[in-house]
């Protein structure tokens, strides 16, 4: 990753971007779980990931699914006052 200045209106996403490897996880794994695993590896967020499966039902590779942020706990967590260690996964 490029060092940068602050002023500089030029920045790239490159010159920003969080570099592999990026933290994953599966959506069936509980909220706390994730939360304590972003914390864990001071990162924000994490890459929600799933199986790509074949017309005959056979998992092949892992595909990203969605993404999972610091905010997406706040707001749908914390702030409706619900019970993360009771969810399996948000919606």
């Amino acid at each position: 990753m490029s060092t940068y200045n602050a002023e500089d209106r030029d920045l790239s996403v490159e010159m920003i971007m969080t570099t592999l490897p990026l933290e994953t996880g599966n959506a069936q794994e509980n909220v706390v779980d994730i939360a304590n695993r972003m914390k864990e590896h001071g990162r924000g967020s994490l890459i929600v990931t799933e199986y790509a499966t074949t017309s005959d039902g056979h998992k092949t590779t892992i595909m990203p699914a969605g993404i999972i942020t610091e905010r997406d706990i706040v707001r749908k967590i914390v702030a409706e006052s619900k019970v993360p260690k009771l969810l399996r996964h948000m919606k």
